[in-house]
């Protein structure tokens, strides 16, 4: 009886979708909400553990959207918040029952949207005018959305350019900075790995706080491969076998 009364009370990502009719992912659920297209990834080991987007078009008032989240901020229990291209973006404080408090997050924010005037799911979010059927879904960021078929292909030319020119520009981060001043021949790869002859010297990371992101990489040298490997409780092989003395 106390098992059965305890699967009952259990309202995690899959109750919280099921309750909103929304889809299921990969440590995330998604939908629409109250009328907007809303996302929302859960994972407890991740950076940040929870991420709530909200989809609408913000140009021209992207700075207001964001005095309101920090006037709100402790309001709604935010720990980060940030306006995108596509919307929002907020990670809530962790405590129980999270998502009994997404759903109040949820509620407060697209209601103020709506009283704002902020378009919801019927108007693309790229250019701000409305669908009207015309709508193709996507993809960005892993956050599905509708939008219109010619505003998808600006922003992807937009994002095959990007990539283009991190590919063909080898040493044009690294080298101007590692080359000219250290005389090492460094080079973006992938999104944001720094490699030297093809192997990875540094790490990166990315937080989003109050509109403003803060980004910082790491060099690792003079390093003890088994402590190292013993403090990160993995397969000491695999640092090993990438290791390179300083």
């Amino acid at each position: 009886m106390k098992e059965e009364k305890k699967k009952r009370k259990t309202y995690g990502l899959q109750e919280f979708a099921a309750a909103h009719g929304f889809s299921l992912g990969k440590h995330c659920c998604f939908g629409s909400y109250k009328g907007y297209r809303v996302h929302v990834k859960y994972a407890a080991m991740a950076n940040p553990a929870c991420l709530i987007t909200v989809v609408t078009d913000t140009k021209g008032r992207d700075k207001d959207l964001e005095k309101w989240l920090e006037k709100n901020k402790r309001e709604l229990k935010l720990t980060a918040y940030g306006v995108v291209g596509i919307g929002l973006m907020v990670s809530p404080q962790l405590y129980a029952n999270i998502f009994r408090q997404i759903e109040e997050i949820l509620g407060k924010i697209v209601a103020h949207l709506a009283r704002a005037g902020f378009p919801g799911e019927n108007v693309c979010p790229y250019c701000g005018t409305p669908l009207e059927g015309n709508g193709v879904e996507i993809l960005e960021s892993d956050i599905p959305f509708a939008c219109h078929d010619a505003c998808f292909e600006r922003a992807l030319n937009v994002a095959k350019q990007r990539e283009e020119q991190a590919r063909t520009a080898p040493a044009h981060r690294g080298a101007g900075i590692g080359g000219a001043a250290l005389g090492v021949a460094a080079e973006l790869s992938g999104r944001n790995d720094i490699c030297v002859e093809s192997r990875k010297v540094s790490g990166t990371a990315q937080r989003l706080s109050r509109g403003r992101v803060l980004h910082h990489g790491t060099l690792l040298f003079d390093t003890d491969a088994e402590a190292l490997s013993g403090a990160l409780r993995a397969d000491p092989e695999k640092f090993r076998s990438k290791a390179a003395r300083s």
